[in-house]
């Protein structure tokens, strides 16, 4: 997923469960932030004591040379494919769900927390994980032959000619960057963590950003091995999406009932939006044009009156981060956006690889 639902649709599902604006743009902004926060060091304060961030993603750049395991198991796995637990292997356990029991969990969870000082932000980074459950299934986050993709499977089955007009050149750009790849990849996932690895099969590498393009009708096929039986995939981003829209809005009428905000109201049954949801997520763009979607619709009370959808800038949230480096009281450490989102994000991976994944056969660190 991407920008337009990571931050537009996830305000616009915060709003329309009854959320305040205040609390809504604390968790979008935080759910977009998850794919920025790529900082691995900050300038130590005068006192010397620095703050260590939490990283949760990684950058577009450093996707050729990734050979980093850890950085696979710390960010890939909690962040962007919560494993969906099912299989007999870690291997197979590790591949990401939709709205797995694990997935459910770690919903779970960050209600449980929301009441505390950085619960927003723990919402937003939890919506941000449960979110990609919905377009990363199938894949998981370490390099794996359970990611390979058949050379020349993938094929765009929409019926409308502006999305394959749209999408097809770059399909072919992402593809032909991307397939060389494949072949560089780990055995397994045991090897992962005990050797040698590379970015091989991680992800949806193989697949370049199909799964995250919300109106995308596509299909590909897994690579067979002797272990491993070939594997056809039809998807219907579209549909996918909606599920995953029906769910949130479900999640944040949780938070909503259980904060302490007189900001917040009832808010709308998701039904009454659904209409509109699907037709926003139809939209053919690129993730400007399709976060312009959003904020017309809601513009036009298509979500019911939860008034505008800001715009998400960076910049806040990386200024509350450079500001980190001028602290000297730890009480003015704690007030900083960023420094809530690193405690949230520390938080998050630690339940998820210390707590949960370990009930469900999976041991990463």
């Amino acid at each position: 997923m991407q920008a337009d639902f990571h931050y537009d649709a996830i305000y616009v599902l915060s709003r329309c469960a009854g959320l305040s604006p205040s609390a809504s743009l604390t968790i979008a902004t935080c759910s977009q932030y998850v794919d920025e926060a790529v900082e691995r060091d900050l300038p130590r304060p005068p006192q010397g004591f620095g703050i260590l961030p939490d990283v949760t993603a990684h950058r577009i750049s450093d996707l050729i040379e990734n050979t980093d395991t850890e950085d696979q198991r710390r960010v890939w796995v909690p962040f962007h494919f919560l494993p969906g637990g099912q299989g007999d292997t870690q291997s197979e356990r590790l591949i990401c769900r939709k709205d797995s029991v694990v997935a459910q969990a770690v919903v779970r969870h960050a209600i449980e927390e929301c009441r505390k000082p950085f619960g927003l932000e723990l919402v937003g980074i939890t919506a941000h994980a449960y979110a990609d459950t919905f377009a990363h299934w199938g894949f998981s986050g370490v390099s794996s032959r359970w990611n390979r993709v058949r050379p020349g499977s993938v094929a765009l089955a929409n019926e409308s000619s502006k999305a394959s007009v749209f999408f097809t050149p770059l399909l072919q750009r992402l593809l032909a960057a991307v397939d060389v790849r494949q072949g560089n990849l780990i055995p397994n996932f045991r090897s992962a963590v005990t050797g040698a690895a590379n970015l091989g099969a991680l992800g949806h590498a193989a697949v370049a950003t199909s799964p995250d393009q919300p109106f995308l009708a596509w299909s590909f096929e897994y690579e067979p091995f002797p272990d491993i039986p070939t594997r056809a995939q039809d998807r219907l981003n579209p549909l996918d999406y909606l599920a995953a829209a029906e769910k949130l809005h479900a999640f944040f009428v949780s938070v909503r009932e259980r904060i302490v905000d007189p900001a917040c109201v009832t808010g709308v049954a998701f039904d009454s939006i659904s209409g509109a949801v699907r037709q926003v997520l139809a939209h053919v763009g690129d993730p400007a044009a399709r976060a312009a979607a959003w904020k017309a619709a809601a513009a036009a009370n298509r979500f019911g009156n939860i008034g505008s959808v800001p715009e998400y800038s960076v910049a806040g949230m990386d200024a509350s981060r450079n500001a980190l480096a001028e602290w000297r009281r730890g009480d003015e450490a704690v007030v900083q956006p960023a420094f809530r989102f690193y405690q949230a994000a520390t938080r998050h991976r630690w339940f998820v690889l210390r707590d949960l994944l370990p009930e469900h056969g999976i041991v990463l660190i």
